[in-house]
Parts: C-alpha cells; structure tokens; sequence
C-alpha cells in the first residue's frame, strides 16, 4: 500500500508544480521539483516533462536547464543533457562553474559517447580554458578517432587565432594528423615550436610520434629535420634525413 500511496502524493505535488508553471511561477517550481528530486521522492522521468514545460514557457529560466539536464543524465540521454547544460550556461552565466561540474560528471558516465566529449570540450574552451578542453578532445580522439573531423572543425576559430593555446594546437595537430591532414598536423606542430621555443622537447616527441603512426611519409620526417637544425642540432637533423634516406619506404 504504501508505494501506491507514495506514487499518489508525488502525481499529487507534480500536478501542483504544474499549476504553479502555468501560473508565472516558474522559479518557485523548479525549486519544489529539485527539491523533490534530491530527497528521492520524485523519479527522474517523472521530473523531464514537467522541466521541459518549465523550459517551454521560460527560456531565460536557467535553473530548469540546469536541473533538466542533471535529470536528463540520470537517464543516460546525454544528447538531451548536454543540450540543457548549455542553454542553462547560456541562460545565465553565474552557473557556469556548476555546469561544468555536472558535464564532467557526465562525461565520466559509461554511457558518454566521444561526440559527447566533444561537446565537454567546446563547452570548457568557451568557459574554463584551453587546459580543460584539450583534456576534453584528447579523450574524445582516443574512444573514437574518427571523431577528428568534428574535433578539427569546433578548433576551427581557435587555429585562425595568432596567440591560440599550445595546449590546443597539439590536440588539433594530432586531429589534423587522423584524419589524414599531414601538413597541417607538421604544420601545427611548427608553429608551437616558432611561438614557443621552449616546447621543442614536446613538439619533437609530437613529430617521431607522427613518423611512427604514418609510416612511409616523408613530410614529418622532414619536419623533424627542420626544428632540429632550428635548434642548432644539425648532427642530429644529418642523422635523421641520412636515415630516411636509406630507408627504403620513402619516397627517392
């Protein structure tokens, strides 16, 4: 008896929540529903159609985003989450420590896809800074490389910026180099190393990393050539270009 009674009272306080939306008052509300929600009285998707109103009839009302999309994750509809993350960041811009908080939560979740990480990243490049958001896009390559496409084109802007972030240039420059953008990868990795010197060790790690995993091309090798005679370590830029040259899976 006593789960139907509990099931009686929540359709109960939902169909007063209801009222109170239709009524203009939509703060008081959301607050009644998340209130609900932490104490467990409320299920979660019993809360998303009544959130969703909440968000039809008020857009600007960032804490039913922010709740819609906690509510959303819960059920493991992270299109529906990281949707209403963001319009409850857009809404309001004092919730965006909160936001992020709850989209690395779910970017934690099993159920996260590398497009959703995508979207992590895009969200904290925008809002927390490059550290984050090439945390962000490095894991979103390494569960779906073929997410370099998408990573490539949300850096788009950023690359167009003289004082881009390394930490970002490094990420588009192996997301240049998956999906199949060599000079663009090579040439990434250069303009860390002309920008910022003391990255050398980094960006040549990056280069024989990229001669490793594009075996047979000539370009990075090269590259690597060029930032070691930069560096003064002509010996070693001799000894790279004199051993491609022997070997037999580059080009005369």
């Amino acid at each position: 008896v006593a789960p139907l009674e509990d099931e009686a009272k929540a359709g109960l306080q939902l169909l007063a929540i209801r009222v109170r939306l239709e009524e203009g008052r939509g703060a008081e509300a959301v607050a009644e529903l998340e209130g609900l929600l932490a104490q467990g009285r409320l299920r979660p998707e019993q809360a998303v159609p009544v959130l969703e109103r909440a968000v039809d009839l008020d857009p600007t009302q960032a804490r039913a985003h922010l709740v819609l999309g906690r509510t959303a994750a819960a059920l493991r509809d992270l299109d529906r989450a990281v949707k209403a993350f963001g319009d409850a960041a857009r809404a309001d811009g004092s919730l965006v420590e909160e936001v992020g908080d709850n989209l690395d939560a779910m970017a934690a979740s099993p159920a996260a896809q590398a497009s959703h990480l995508v979207e992590v990243a895009h969200f904290h490049r925008r809002f927390r800074g490059a550290a984050e958001a090439a945390v962000g896009y490095e894991r979103a390559l390494r569960l779906e490389p073929a997410q370099a496409d998408r990573v490539l084109g949300d850096l788009g802007p950023v690359l167009e910026d003289p004082h881009a972030a390394k930490e970002l240039l490094y990420v588009a420059s192996r997301a240049a180099r998956l999906s199949g953008h060599l000079e663009e990868a090579c040439r990434l990795l250069t303009r860390v190393f002309s920008t910022e010197p003391e990255e050398a060790s980094k960006v040549l790690a990056e280069l024989r990393r990229c001669i490793e995993e594009c075996e047979g091309e000539i370009l990075p090798v090269r590259t690597l050539g060029q930032v070691l005679l930069a560096m003064k370590r002509n010996d070693e830029a001799a000894a790279t270009i004199a051993e491609a040259a022997d070997d037999p899976r580059y080009p005369e």
